[in-house]
């Protein structure tokens, strides 16, 4: 019984020490208020508050300064406003749930109000969560560029690829049945190298290991942050040379609802009715936020929409321009589209609650139509399918074990939905169809925490640690032999006989499913000289049944490094913007994609068909040199980024063709070395009170030192003058920005890109092979698109935009590996003019 009392006692104790600190803080409140609200005596506020040394005294509980802090930056507003950012800063990094309304006379003072909106909106930009945290994006330690909300607005993007193609580093590509794209001249027949993350939560699939760029609506986007070099050490495989990740809207940072439609088209030559409803696009979205209060939130967007694409014509006059096939009877005019979607739709939803609980679901089905290639017709006729279906959806889960404090305990789990059916060519006769079609489930369970806690004396860090896994189910089918009927014609086929489960797990059943992986991961960042000196240094254990078992350790497939230091040389908020240095390590491990080497496979994919194994993992050791800054000069702002890298991978895939004309993957067996060069220029220029320019221009340059060999029927073509091949060696984009009285926003952008190469194979008279057979030939010439985007802000509820992309119609042509004509290429699109109406209400 004693001791029950002395605990009670105990208990009472903390507790009436915990009120007397909360007393003296509301204390000191109380008398902030009654200088404030006494005309003159704001002063005394602001030498009230120094004599406490909010920010600096480490007497002060978190909860405390939070609330001093409040009453801090209306203070700041009222005697020295140049304080209210530094302290609206400190305030939001020791409160993650911070919002605007939560500051005293937030509501009644309008000039308060839009000054705060203004720094709260500034700094949100200037933070990325892709580190898993929110960070200050100038220590990030990695080279990376965001797109907002409002930059995407003002560009008039309509999707990822839109912001890709003026992205350094990154490059459109050509592929038959999906949207494609490189980075840093790596590049696959799908988007294999680069990891989509929703929030941090991988949309991959496990098929192709890819996300296509047109499979994610930016409707519901507040931020795109794109990662230039490997981010294995925290994500794993499929960020190898690069990371995108979707930051969506919720009910904090999009607040009522929002109705917008869009319609537009793609038609240029045939100008008739039909046509250019057959050309047409339209699409609509709604979205609603809402903040219950400072952490509870809610947000829902649907978008609907249907793309005719973008008219071409093949002409028989430009034969030699667009088919390079000796046939005579594939040489006939017809018109053709590229980017052409059928109805299709994006769904999200997302809550978070005060107690730390929050839910994202996602829905995705996109509907893509092939366009047709110029060699040979391969799809014979229109009525024969040739359309790509694929639906994702995902449910996810967290649970913050320490919900609004500084340290974070974090339980996720999610299910992942995945659905595929497409058709593709089956041979090079082109003539017939194979389909694959099937599903996929994966189970993916973590748990991070992060922590500040971990450092020395009053050193600034930052660490988390982290454990992952993944469990996944699948059946696909692939329909092959038959006959394919279109019209009166029937050709030679894959069709649909073959309905088990085609690329056979190696087990099976819910408690050991076809393919697991798991990882865990520990990253720390310390300040060693605070503000000044950032070193970040991460590793990653990487278990994969089949290429990073646990009984057979392979250093480079089962660990990956990641180091990089980031020294700001001054001091000072306006003189440390100037100038930032960064040196980065990476190193990471890519398993080849299930579809590449599953046993029994597709032969046009697997190098040995009677080997499970058959590929082996690419690997890669990134050496990358950064610096960047803001330069101010009356008025004017000066931004800059310039970056060098060293790039060696191993086991690198690529396409190699065959006796029978088609072709198989393998992994090249030498270095491949990539180094390269890139810089961003931009520059914001008020011209008056009521006019402002924000012109910009990047540009990238790529060459690689390594030798290519190509192997045909024995015979070795060995190439080393420029090897860098389907991937152009030279890329740039500019643009200028021009916002006018705050209601007028027009972006006019050009983006570059230089010719790129492929090794094409010439018959001989005796039909055999000779190394003089091979030659290297321009896949594609250079060409300069040009778009625009006019939008105008009538009130303050309705907008509209315009958009102008490829302005010119200019034809052009797209690099590509897989399904092209036969020198290796896809036509791009065309023009398209879309107009958008918005209509906001709360």
């Amino acid at each position: 019984m004693r001791k029950f009392f002395l605990l009670i006692l105990l208990f009472t104790g903390f507790t009436v020490k915990a009120q007397v600190k909360y007393d003296r803080s509301a204390t000191h409140i109380s008398n902030i208020k009654e200088y404030l609200d006494k005309g003159g005596h704001e002063w005394k506020a602001l030498d009230h508050f120094d004599s406490l040394e909010v920010n600096s005294n480490k007497k002060w509980t978190r909860e405390e300064r939070i609330s001093l802090l409040k009453w801090k930056i209306y203070t700041d507003y009222r005697t020295y406003p140049d304080l209210m950012k530094q302290d609206l800063v400190t305030l939001m990094e020791n409160d993650p749930s911070f919002s605007p309304s939560d500051l005293p006379r937030y509501s009644e003072d309008e000039l308060f109000r839009e000054r705060v909106d203004h720094i709260y909106q500034t700094q949100q930009q200037e933070y990325i969560f892709v580190s898993k945290f929110r960070q200050d994006r100038d220590m990030a330690p990695f080279v990376l560029k965001v797109f907002t909300s409002k930059d995407i607005e003002a560009l008039g993007a309509t999707n990822i690829m839109d912001l890709l193609r003026i992205t350094p580093g990154f490059a459109e590509l050509g592929d038959s049945n999906e949207r494609n794209f490189g980075t840093r001249g790596v590049s696959g027949s799908t988007v294999q190298h680069v990891l989509f993350l929703i929030d941090g939560h991988r949309v991959t699939d496990l098929l192709t290991s890819s996300t296509s760029p047109d499979w994610i609506s930016l409707d519901y986007v507040e931020q795109v942050e794109v990662v230039r070099g490997p981010g294995s050490a925290l994500y794993g495989g499929n960020a190898f040379s690069g990371i995108v990740n979707i930051i969506t809207k919720n009910g904090k940072t999009f607040s009522g609802g929002q109705l917008s439609a869009s319609i537009g088209t793609g038609a240029t030559a045939d100008l008739s009715s039909s046509n250019l409803l057959d050309r047409s696009m339209y699409k609509m979205n709604f979205q609603y936020g809402n903040s219950f209060n400072a952490t509870s939130n809610f947000y829902l967007s649907g978008t609907f929409y249907r793309s005719g694409g973008n008219e071409f014509v093949y002409n028989p006059s430009q034969a030699d321009q667009y088919y390079f096939s000796a046939n005579p009877e594939d040489k006939q005019q017809y018109n053709e589209t590229v980017g052409k979607y059928n109805p299709s739709y994006s769904l999200l939803m997302s809550y978070k609650s005060q107690n730390g609980i929050s839910v994202t679901a996602n829905a995705e089905s996109t509907t893509m139509v092939y366009a047709r290639s110029g060699n040979n017709l391969f799809w014979a006729s229109d009525s024969i399918p040739r359309t790509r279906l694929d639906r994702r959806e995902f449910l996810k889960a967290d649970y913050d074990f320490f919900h609004n404090k500084e340290d974070r305990l974090v339980l996720s789990g999610a299910i992942n939905l995945f659905h595929k059916d497409f058709y593709l060519n089956s041979d090079n006769t082109h003539k017939g169809v194979q389909r694959l079609l099937g599903d996929e489930t994966r189970i993916d369970i973590a748990m991070e925490y992060t922590t500040k806690k971990l450092q020395f004396k009053d050193e600034k860090a930052l660490t988390i640690f982290g454990f992952e896994s993944s469990l996944n189910w699948w059946n696909y089918q692939y329909l092959r032999q038959g006959m394919v009927t279109a019209g009166n014609n029937t050709f030679p086929g894959l069709f649909y006989n073959e309905l088990d489960n085609y690329f056979k797990p190696p087990s099976s059943g819910f408690f050991n499913p076809g393919e697991n992986v798991a990882a865990a991961f520990v990253q720390t960042q310390r300040h060693l000289i605070e503000d000044k000196l950032q070193v970040t240094a991460g590793l990653r254990y990487n278990w994969h049944r089949q290429y990073a078992p646990l009984n057979d350790f392979v250093f480079r497939n089962h660990l990956s490094p990641r180091f990089s230091m980031v020294y700001i040389p001054f001091s000072g908020k306006v003189k440390r913007d100037k100038l930032r240095i960064k040196a980065m390590y990476g190193s990471a491990f890519l398993p080849p994609m299930f579809l590449y080497r599953q046993t029994p496979g597709i032969g046009t994919f697997i190098d040995d068909p009677d080997d499970a194994k058959g590929l082996s993992s690419q690997l890669i050791d990134s050496f990358e040199l950064a610096m960047a800054g803001e330069i101010p000069f009356k008025g004017v702002t000066l931004a800059y980024e310039a970056n060098v890298y060293h790039n060696e991978i191993e086991g690198l895939i690529y396409r190699q063709p065959t006796v029978s004309g088609s072709s198989y993957y393998q992994n090249y067996a030498k270095t491949y070395v990539l180094n390269g060069m890139e810089g961003e220029l931009r520059l914001t220029l008020p011209v008056n009170s009521e006019l402002t320019l924000t012109p910009f221009a990047n540009i990238t340059m790529i060459d690689s030192k390594s030798d290519m060999n190509y192997q045909y029927e024995g015979v070795v073509f060995e190439d080393s003058e420029s090897p860098l091949l389907f991937y152009p060696s030279f890329k740039w984009s500019a643009g200028t920005g021009v916002a006018f009285r705050e209601r007028w926003n027009i972006q006019l952008m050009a983006n570059h890109s230089g010719k790129s190469y492929v090794i094409v194979k010439d018959e001989g008279e005796d039909q055999t092979t000779n190394e003089d057979d091979f030659h290297k030939v321009e896949a594609n010439n250079a060409y300069t698109l040009v778009h625009a985007n006019v939008s105008f802000k009538l009130s303050e509820t309705l907008k509209f935009s315009l958009k102008g992309q490829n302005l010119f119609n200019k034809a052009y042509f797209l690099p590509a590996l897989i399904n092209t004509d036969n020198i290796g290429r896809t036509r791009g699109e065309g023009r398209l003019l879309l107009f958008t109406l918005y209509y906001k209400f709360q």
